[in-house]
Formats: structure tokens, C-alpha cells, sequence
């Protein structure tokens, strides 16, 4: 019974001497990669009060993952969003990576990008500062031409035309050269799924392309609604 109590000692004096981490210590900012997320305003809108807005892809983010569909966070809560820093690319980001949202401002929804996301990104060289994050994510978006890639197979938004998710790979792929993931949502108005996101798989060496290998997301029928912006 000695020998047990003396054990037990022993192990809270090894606590007691041993180092606390912090929370912050244990957060990580290592991933695998990129992935640019885009969203289609009119099927984000389904589910959430908008303000005007166009039928044309806009950035939702570029979010660093692993390979095993963890992604880090918040990795560094010192790093606050500073406006001033991206002042020489508001004007295109305004257009590309704006917030629809309403009651949403552009800086409420580019501080939560950066806060969350951008500060995890740094192990990207392209990607060590707020500017070069959204600087970077812009110019790989203003490479993609999806309203065009899906419009030369005949995929146009409409209330009626539905396709197969099968064509929508199939457009991405021939005009990005690369698997994409797709992400689809309810629609509220039809009893079909429709295309919320399609997200682009970049390397964190330099944001080249490459295969997505997760699985597509809430597509679950081959009738993908892909819905213009209602007036």
C-alpha cells in the first residue's frame, strides 16, 4: 500500500515540474495544401438574407487543408486584419471576393477569411503576409473561367434546365485541366439539389493546380440545379 501511495507522489511531482502548453502553442499552421473555394451568389442567397447581386462566380475564401480533411484555424489570434494592408487591391477585391450577404460588410467578411484561414496560409510562400494572401488568392481566381467553361458545354443558370453533376466535371475539367470538388446545397424552391461551390485544389509551393481528391459534397442526384439571380 506504501509503494502505491509513493508512486502516486512521484507522478504528481512529475506533473507539477513538467511545462504547460498553451493553447496557442498547440495550434498548427501545417497543411497540405490550397483549396480556393468559389461560391455561385445565387445558391448561397438560398439560405441567407442578400444583398443585389450578378450571376458570376465569386472567391468564398482559400482555406489551407491536409490530405486527410483536417485543416488548421485561428493560428495565430495576434494577427489582426489590418484594412490599410490590402488598400492597393480593394478595388478587385470589391468585385471578386465581396460579401453578399446582408448586414455583412467586405471588411467583416475579409477579417473572418484572414483571421481564420490566412493566418494558417503562411507556410505558402506566396501567402506570408495579409497582402500576399489576398493578393495570391486573387490572382489564381482571376484564372478560372468558370461562367465560360460551363456555358461552352451548355450548362447556363436557369429555373427549369437541370444537368448532370457528371457534365459539370466534365466542363471544369476541360478548361482547368484538373478534378475539381463540387459542393451543392438544397434549393428551397426545387425538390433538387443545386451547385453551391466548386473548390480548386493549388499546391502550397506556388498555388499550381492539381487533382481534388475529396469526395463532391451534397450532390446526392444527377439533377444539379444551377439557379440565375432572381430579380
Amino acid at each position: 500500500m506504501a509503494n502505491h501511495r509513493w508512486t502516486f507522489l512521484l507522478l504528481i511531482f512529475i506533473l507539477f515540474l513538467s511545462p504547460i502548453k498553451s493553447s496557442k502553442s498547440s495550434k498548427s499552421s501545417k497543411f497540405d495544401y490550397i483549396l480556393l473555394a468559389t461560391q455561385w451568389p445565387e445558391s448561397f442567397c438560398e439560405h441567407n438574407k442578400c444583398i443585389h447581386h450578378q450571376d458570376r462566380w465569386l472567391i468564398h475564401g482559400a482555406w489551407p487543408e491536409n490530405n486527410d480533411g483536417s485543416y488548421p484555424q485561428y493560428c495565430n489570434r495576434n494577427s489582426k486584419f489590418n484594412p490599410d494592408a490590402i488598400k492597393s487591391i480593394e478595388a478587385e477585391l470589391i468585385i471578386n471576393w465581396k460579401s453578399i450577404k446582408s448586414g455583412s460588410s467586405n471588411e467583416n467578411f475579409w477579417s473572418h477569411e484572414y483571421t481564420k484561414h490566412g493566418t494558417c496560409a503562411t507556410e505558402c510562400p506566396l501567402m506570408r503576409d495579409e497582402l500576399g494572401y489576398f493578393k495570391s488568392t486573387l490572382n489564381a481566381f482571376k484564372k478560372l473561367h468558370i461562367e465560360q467553361w460551363l456555358a461552352d458545354d451548355g450548362v447556363f443558370p436557369s429555373e427549369t434546365q437541370t444537368y448532370s453533376l457528371q457534365i459539370i466535371h466534365d466542363s471544369i475539367r476541360k478548361g482547368f485541366g484538373y478534378r475539381v470538388q463540387i459542393q451543392c446545397t438544397q434549393s428551397k424552391q426545387h425538390d433538387y439539389p443545386i451547385i453551391l461551390q466548386i473548390n480548386f485544389c493549388l499546391s502550397k509551393q506556388n498555388l499550381s493546380p492539381f487533382d481534388c481528391q475529396s469526395e463532391d459534397v451534397g450532390c446526392f442526384d444527377s439533377k444539379i440545379g444551377y439557379l440565375p439571380t432572381r430579380k
